[in-house]
């Protein structure tokens, strides 16, 4: 396989399956991609990445367009239609994800405030 092949394979993946594909690399090499993303968007966290390393995706507010941030919820987690309906009005508590990484969880925010809800990392 050469390189542009590999390249070509590489565009056609999801945003999930490109995070799932970061995770096994990270694990194999033995190396974080949390520390490189930091100094792109020049942030302090690298302290508070040391600190924590799993989130908390919390749905605070599912926001006027229940519809888009329910198929959001079911693409994120494999919930059934009932489950992240419930969910997203509020019954089962918020949590959409529990001890996430950071990667995923930012993504997880990102979706869901596209979607109109309002969420919290934790």
């Amino acid at each position: 396989m050469t390189v542009d092949e590999l390249l070509d394979g590489l565009s056609e993946l999801s945003i999930i399956e490109a995070l799932e594909l970061v995770k096994k690399l990270e694990k194999r090499w033995g190396v974080s991609s949390i520390r490189r993303v930091a100094k792109l968007f020049d942030a302090p966290v690298e302290k508070e990445v040391s600190q924590q390393t799993e989130f908390d995706v919390i749905l605070a507010y599912c926001g006027p367009r229940k519809i888009e941030v329910i198929k959001v919820i079911r693409v994120l987690t494999d919930l059934g239609l009932k489950e992240a309906k419930d969910l997203a009005e509020g019954y089962a508590g918020g949590v959409v994800l529990r001890g996430t990484d950071l990667i995923s969880a930012q993504h997880a925010k990102f979706e869901l405030e596209k979607a109109g809800a309002t969420v919290i990392l934790r």
